[in-house]
């Protein structure tokens, strides 16, 4: 069903589908056909997509590296809110990755990644603490 979606450019499916044939499951490990299907998803706005596409620019893999195209796509990815692609655009602006070094830029995007972990364990907290009140009323 990945590849039928895929083939009517559904972006999930071809994000997903890059990621098959990136890693081999199902399929057999093609890095052109990989970041064919994360360029495509990338360019409707898939958030993993760009992150995936970024890091293959900036790994090389299946392609030259291309440290700019690396972070544009990252960057793409960070602005719609994707964590990994936050995280890394930290790193590539603290490392000086793609231009120039910018701790400022870094520190904004690794804060905005904490921000993200920070609300994901307040929910679990919370969850958690809603299943242990129910217990207990048990």
């Amino acid at each position: 069903w990945t590849r039928k979606s895929a083939e009517k450019g559904y972006a999930p499916a071809l994000c997903r589908l890059g990621e098959m044939y990136r890693d081999g499951w199902g399929v057999g490990i093609n890095k052109m056909h990989a970041f064919f299907c994360f360029r495509k998803a990338a360019e409707q706005a898939d958030a993993q997509a760009q992150y995936h596409l970024g890091q293959m620019y900036l790994c090389g893999a299946g392609l030259e590296i291309d440290e700019e195209q690396a972070v544009f796509w990252t960057r793409k990815a960070a602005e719609q809110g994707e964590l990994e692609a936050q995280e890394e655009l930290g790193r590539m602006y603290s490392a000086g990755i793609g231009g120039a070094c910018d701790q400022e830029a870094a520190a904004f995007w690794k804060q905005k990644a904490c921000e993200q972990i920070h609300k994901a364990m307040d929910y679990r907290a919370l969850m958690l603490k809603k299943h242990r009140q129910r217990d207990l009323k048990q």
